[in-house]
């Protein structure tokens, strides 16, 4: 995937297979130099690629998801008959989200999460009310993950 961002204009092309992802690199390409020959249209004085540097940047191959190990599950259910789960992922950053029996997962369970605009898309897997929690401390992120860790030693 690549990425081009203009002072908070965004263009993106997202392409499967060589013929696609072809034609939006191009794409990606032509809007590129457009802006390139705008910028230098506006501003003849300043040199080209240096206005353009200043209000362009170009990223490659953003993270698509986040992985989270369920650090708790709720005994009861609220009244939507739905539990409550904590999710702790490796850098600390912590949710608390609603599901109902048929995603809810057992405590120590790894979740793969899509992210969407650099946020956790929790709705993706059938999660419900996301609230971000305070990040959890090394220790509980530690506990949490030490199974996982185990595992791989």
């Amino acid at each position: 995937m690549r990425k081009i961002e203009v002072k908070g204009l965004i263009l993106v092309a997202d392409a499967v297979g060589d013929d696609v992802e072809k034609e939006a690199d191009a794409l990606l390409e032509q809007v590129n130099l457009a802006l390139q020959q705008a910028f230098s249209n506006i501003c003849p004085q300043l040199g080209r690629e240096e206005l353009f540097a200043q209000y362009v940047e170009e990223e490659v191959a953003e993270p698509t998801r986040k992985s989270f190990k369920v650090a708790a599950v709720s005994s009861n259910r609220n009244s939507f008959g739905l539990r409550s789960m904590v999710v702790v992922a490796r850098d600390g950053e912590a949710y608390r989200v609603l599901s109902n029996d048929l995603h809810v997962k057992r405590q120590g369970h790894a979740i793969s999460v899509e992210l969407r605009d650099r946020k956790v898309d929790w709705a993706a897997l059938g999660y419900e009310v996301p609230e971000k929690l305070p990040d959890a401390p090394p220790e509980v992120v530690k506990e949490v993950w030490k199974s996982q860790e185990e595992a791989t030693q």
